[in-house]
């Protein structure tokens, strides 16, 4: 209203004039510059909105980021630079989504370890109450193929309860580990979202809308991934300290089924020594008294079924015995692999002290030579050789006696020259005799001599792999002895001494006494 407007212009010029200090007028410049960028990015953000395009929400999924992304590849209002940022922005926005994802789901492993603990622990204690005594073993009555099946099951069992207590004395050394380097991962984490927090707090830059919030996207699914990263480290902590004594009893668990198991395969080893003895006995027995009863013109059959029965009596004590260094040669790498990670355990948790310094020598001086098993290793290369072209020559004479008939004929044919006035029939029923004993020889020694072959290989493959590893604990130790001190720093003694040694030298009665020894 006229009025009123010169009412208020004649009050505002009976004020007395106020001269403003340089302090307000700059506050009044900063105020005005503020009010400029806000309604410029209040313009940004209603053209962005007029567009069409949409930000997404506070918490991001794939789906609104590749809505958005999509929606910024078609904007006209974009230049190319500013879309390849965009692009880069929810590319990365997606990369820690997933990422979040995945420590999510490990929170819940986590958390399910936590829930199902109690009930792992009484079932855990029920089954160490519940390991049979080895003397409590019943070994069926079967024939050696059987027995052998058996043992060879029993054996894989043993060697699979080996590998679970190996995997579980790995998994408390990695506990204790981690024990170490979670805290640091999480003070890591923390920072990084610290950082992150203060980035989202920070006023937007002068940039299109869109960009602005593609960035704004990309910091909220990093805050997401290390807040579950966090989330998965403390449930990760709690889970090891909730199943500190369910992982101890798994491992005693684990300790007795091996030394049952190895108990129980121990007998089954016996079991099957001393029935391949009664069986190789009892053959020899009966080649020879066959031998000695033969008609002259079968004389050589009954010969050859002899050095067969023989032949395998010796496969049974070589078995016994590579069964046996096996053994050994098993129990040694397993010691071994034992005191190299002990001893790597406490080299890394202790340093190159001078303690460890002697520890690691005084290992140094006990450790085998792994010179003698490579000397052993190549010795057996023949023996091995030998046993396949044995095998061979074996199985060859087996498939001749596949069909018997044909072979009977040769060998009636081969007889009758020479034993012309002998019973047809009564040659013809001998030589079957002896190729169809001949035949079950075969298979028998057929089968013990495959499992010669297959304790040959194994020895070899095991004394290989203690070999290696004696030269890697030695080099192991070599490579750390050398930076620790073996004795004192050279002092004010040591040049008196020396001073001593020097005046003993030339002393000329010292020399004389030499010579005189010489002499």
């Amino acid at each position: 209203m006229p009025g009123i407007d010169r009412t208020r212009r004649a009050q505002r010029n009976s004020q007395p004039a106020v001269l403003h200090p340089p302090v307000a007028a700059g506050n009044r410049i900063a105020t005005a510059v503020v009010s400029m960028v806000l309604l410029t990015l209040l313009a940004l953000h209603a053209r962005a909105q007029t567009a069409g395009e949409t930000i997404p929400q506070e918490c991001p999924t794939p789906e609104s980021i590749q809505t958005a992304l999509k929606q910024a590849e078609e904007s006209p209002d974009l230049d190319d630079v500013s879309k390849a940022k965009v692009s880069e922005a929810y590319g990365q926005a997606a990369e820690d989504l997933e990422t979040a994802e995945t420590w999510r789901a490990k929170v819940e492993q986590f958390s399910r370890m936590i829930a199902i603990a109690p009930q792992e622990l009484a079932q855990t204690r029920t089954d160490l109450a519940a390991v049979p005594d080895p003397a409590d073993v019943a070994i069926p009555n079967a024939g050696l193929p059987e027995l052998e099946q058996s043992l060879s099951a029993k054996e894989t069992e043993l060697a699979q309860q080996k590998a679970t207590l190996a995997e579980l004395e790995s998994e408390i050394r990695r506990r204790a580990n981690r024990r170490v380097e979670v805290p640091k991962s999480a003070t890591t984490a923390q920072e990084l979202l610290a950082d992150t927090l203060r980035q989202l707090q920070a006023p937007p830059l002068n940039e299109p809308a869109i960009l602005t919030a593609a960035r704004r996207v990309r910091l909220l699914a990093r805050q997401q991934a290390l807040e579950q990263e966090l989330a998965s480290y403390e449930r990760e902590l709690r889970a090891y300290e909730v199943r500190t004594e369910l992982l101890s009893l798994r491992r005693d668990l684990a300790v007795r089924r091996a030394a049952h198991l190895e108990q129980v395969v121990l007998q089954w080893r016996n079991q099957v020594t001393r029935r391949r003895y009664r069986e190789t006995e009892t053959q020899l027995r009966r080649a020879r008294q066959e031998a000695d009863q033969a008609h002259p013109a079968v004389e050589q059959l009954a010969q050859a079924n002899a050095r067969w029965t023989e032949r395998r009596k010796e496969l049974a004590q070589l078995i016994a015995n590579t069964a046996r260094d096996l053994d050994e040669t098993d129990v040694q790498l397993a010691t071994l692999q034992g005191q190299f990670e002990r001893m790597q355990e406490k080299v890394d948790c202790v340093g190159l002290t001078n303690a460890i310094g002697l520890l690691l020598r005084n290992q140094r001086d006990s450790l085998p030579s792994a010179g003698q098993y490579w000397q052993r290793i190549a010795a057996r290369q023949e023996t091995i050789r030998d046993c396949q072209l044995e095998l061979l020559q074996l199985k060859d004479r087996r498939s001749e006696l596949a069909n018997l008939d044909v072979q009977v004929e040769q060998e009636l044919l081969a007889v009758g020259r020479d034993w012309r006035q002998a019973d047809p029939s009564e040659l013809k029923t001998s030589v079957e005799g002896f190729l169809r004993s001949e035949r079950d020889y075969l298979d028998a020694l057929i089968l013990d001599a495959n499992g010669y072959f297959d304790r040959l290989v194994d020895l070899d493959n095991a004394e290989r792999q203690l070999a290696d590893r004696i030269e890697a604990y030695s080099a192991y130790i070599n490579e750390r002895v050398l930076w620790i001190r073996s004795t004192t720093a050279i002092g004010g003694q040591d040049f008196r001494n020396l001073g001593q040694g020097f005046a003993w030298f030339f002393r000329p009665g010292n020399w004389l006494e030499l010579g005189r020894a010489l002499v």
